[in-house]
């Protein structure tokens, strides 16, 4: 139980007397139990260790005799317990430095501010005892401790007193540094290595058990000051000890600068910054990694937070050069770059501490994500910018090995190419890149709040999905990096479709982003995948009854729709694929006519039949333009105009494009035909859902009234695209005007 203010010098309730069968361990057997690789005996062996040196009721005697020697008892089970709690941060026992540490650290915020419980009957004694009683109640634990330690009698050799904080860092010194040498006398020849990598991985446990138990910060003065450089220079020589030790030393520093960010605020680290790591900064880019990447951006993102509620807040000047820019992460062969490049050494699961990093400091929290920043604090680009630098320089160049003609071709791509992976020289593309490269766009869509175009237009690249997804999980590499790419796109569309992720304002605007870039990689992503991703994105795979009127999906498939019919009128890729694109509208058009009848699916369901008709079967180039029609028509929602306005969007569309003819290749129109044909059969042949509950008669009549009302619509439009000059394409017009048929000719057509 952590304790109240008001329980400054007080013992910590518990439950003991409650509950005298409450699991627990004896004191000495705690010790062993705290290197256990279970975490639940860990615990229990550290709530027992806490409970017999900080419980009231060891307190409870019937007299003071009693109560006196109990405390006595105490204070030497408490400075023996903190001995052995610090030794064990050097042992490489199982899990015990997670065990010590974690109990070392509420071991400390007790030992400072709990002390021993004075029984009220001391009210009536002596002067001296009264004196004595009074010093008891104003004294913590750990200056019991303090006082109870041979070594150390509370002075310094100058006589100074000694503060509680220096004197938990000279003893955490004592057992993990200056021991280090005697304690390897007698050692076997070839152990001083791993003896002394106890040493530093115990004295960096140590260090993270001081900052979170919050002692360092109680009381502020110049000697606490001080304090925090001796640690920060601490931790700065774990990492110049050995190269190894470079992550886990910075991410200790990361968190004792952000401790004391939080407990003095910045009129302390500006101070702390300035005045120790300059030289660790020192020298050009070339002498960065990513260590220093991370936590230089760290700092940077502590001062850009405090500047939303302050404006007086000063970068100190180590910081103020910006670090995160387009040139050096597309530089190419940049320092920048290749330490980043050089993290992939950090396999799957885990990600290096960089990278996280650098997401703090391109986003800013709100209530429930992390959203892109609108500006930084140093530099003039934006957030996006940098991060499509990011994606642009490390992920597709550096990890993918991707070449500038891989590029240009990708994004043009028409996704029947299956893009070349570079296998040759120092640019190859290893596993263990392509997995950080997975972990970093897990990260990126499923850990941060990118708006759907950052989504498709910077972060899922159609050679980023190429590369990392298509190409991965085909059948022949099923076996090496296909498992961690199902993971990561499972991960993707649980994040745009799961919990809470349905009742965001900007949910469609996510999953639509996600699935325009997926299809832009491949029209076919599904089928070549071997997954269901666009599918279950567009929410096709569920049950119609849970669409029974869902605003928010009809605006998705609009918007999906319009996508659709972009990538067929531009004509920017090949038959083969603008013929994908028609079969992706066909199944959205008849999976959403077999729903509960809207207006706005009824409108989806149309404007699909429309341009597959007029695509299909019309010849546009005498289309009358709509300002050129004699009967125009005052009602723009009529059968007969949104035939007319397909075809004048299909007929402006073509010859912007430069085609002679505003027509489609054969091969798309013989396409388009058959779907019409099918999607038609498909809507007569099945039954309207608001219809599925009638039977009998009342089922035939409703049927029929509905099929003769889309047989009027296309009859109706049909005959409106005749009448203004759209001709079909088995027809043609002879020099006296009449109409003859002429199938295999008009074949040829636009062809």
């Amino acid at each position: 139980n952590k304790p109240s203010d008001n329980d400054s010098v007080n013992m910590i309730e518990t439950s003991d007397s409650q509950d005298p069968k409450m699991d627990s361990l004896p004191f000495m057997d705690t010790f062993y139990a705290l290197s256990s690789d279970d975490s639940y005996e860990r615990s229990l062996a550290a709530s027992s260790l806490l409970r017999h040196l900080f419980s009231k009721v060891n307190f409870k005697q019937s007299n003071d005799s009693d109560n006196h020697n109990r405390k006595i008892a105490l204070i030497k089970d408490g400075h023996y317990a903190f001995t052995r709690l610090l030794k064990g941060l050097c042992s490489g026992r199982a899990s015990a430095r997670q065990g010590y540490a974690s109990c070392l650290s509420t071991f400390l915020e007790l030992s400072f501010t709990l002390g021993p419980v004075v029984s009220e009957d001391d009210d009536d004694d002596d002067d001296d005892s009264e004196s004595k009683s009074d010093e008891s109640t104003t004294k913590c634990w750990m200056e019991y401790y303090m006082e109870n330690e041979e070594a150390s009698s509370g002075k310094n050799s100058n006589g100074a007193e000694v503060s509680l904080s220096e004197f938990v860092r000279r003893q955490l010194m004592k057992h993990t540094v200056e021991s280090a040498s005697g304690d390897r006398a007698g050692k076997r020849k070839g152990s001083g290595g791993a003896e002394e990598r106890d040493r530093m991985y115990g004295k960096l446990f140590g260090i993270l058990a001081v900052v979170k138990s919050g002692t360092l910060f109680q009381r502020t003065s110049s000697v606490t000051n001080k304090l925090m450089k001796q640690y920060m220079l601490d931790l700065l020589s774990l990492y110049d000890h050995k190269k190894w030790f470079h992550e886990a030393s910075i991410h200790a520093l990361m968190q004792l600068v952000s401790a004391i960010h939080e407990h003095t605020g910045l009129e302390t680290l500006t101070p702390l910054v300035n005045g120790v790591l300059p030289s660790f900064f020192n020298g050009k880019h070339s002498a960065w990694t990513a260590e220093k990447i991370a936590i230089y951006l760290h700092l940077q993102t502590i001062y850009m937070n405090a500047k939303i509620n302050s404006s007086d807040v000063v970068l100190p000047k180590t910081l103020r050069s910006p670090l995160l820019t387009s040139s050096a992460l597309t530089g190419g062969t940049g320092s920048i770059l290749e330490a980043l490049k050089v993290t992939s050494a950090v396999v799957h699961p885990r990600c290096h501490l960089v990278w996280n990093t650098i997401w703090s400091y391109l986003t800013l929290p709100t209530i429930d994500h992390r959203k892109l920043r609108d500006e930084l604090l140093v530099g003039n680009e934006s957030p996006k910018d940098i991060l499509k630098s990011l994606i642009n320089g490390v992920i597709i160049v550096s990890l993918l090995a991707t070449t500038a003609q891989e590029q240009t071709s990708m994004d043009g791509t028409t996704g029947d190419e299956e893009v070349a992976v570079v296998t040759s020289g120092a640019n190859k593309s290893t596993k263990e890149r392509k997995s950080l490269a997975l972990s970093l766009i897990h990260q990126l869509c499923c850990k941060l709040h990118l708006s759907g175009d950052v989504l498709e237009q910077v972060v899922l690249q159609p050679i980023i999905v190429t590369k990392l997804f298509v190409n991965s999980l085909i059948s022949s590499n099923k076996n090496t990096m296909g498992p961690l790419a199902t993971f990561v796109l499972n991960e993707i569309i649980e994040s745009m479709t799961g919990g809470t992720a349905s009742v965001e304002d900007d949910v469609i605007d996510r999953r639509f982003g996600v699935i325009k870039a997926l299809i832009k990689a491949n029209p076919e992503f599904d089928f070549v995948s071997h997954t269901d991703a666009v599918t279950i994105l567009l929410g096709l795979k569920q049950k119609q009854d849970d669409h029974a009127v869902d605003g928010k999906m009809d605006e998705l498939w609009e918007s999906y729709l319009s996508f659709l019919q972009g990538q067929i009128l531009t004509r920017n890729s090949s038959p083969e694929t603008t013929k994908k694109y028609i079969g992706l509208m066909f199944s959205l058009a008849n999976y959403v006519f077999r729903l509960e009848s809207t207006e706005r699916r009824e409108t989806i369901f149309r404007s699909v039949l429309s341009l597959l008709m007029v695509g299909g079967f019309f010849d546009l180039t005498k289309l009358q333009r709509e300002e050129q029609r004699e009967d125009k028509m005052n009602d723009d929602t009529s059968d007969e105009y949104k035939f007319l306005a397909v075809a004048g969007v299909i007929q402006n569309q073509l010859l912007k494009e430069g085609e002679a003819a505003p027509a489609f290749p054969y091969i798309v129109r013989v396409s388009m035909s058959s779907r019409f044909f099918s999607l038609l059969s498909e809507a007569i042949s099945a039954t309207p859902a608001e219809h599925l509950m009638d039977r009998g008669q009342a089922l035939k009549d409703n049927n029929m009234k509905y099929n003769l009302k889309l047989f009027d619509f296309v009859r109706m439009g049909w005959s409106a695209l005749e009448r203004n000059g759209a001709l079909p394409f088995e027809k043609t017009r002879g020099n006296d005007g009449d109409e003859e048929f002429s199938i295999m000719n008009t074949r040829k057509e636009g062809d």
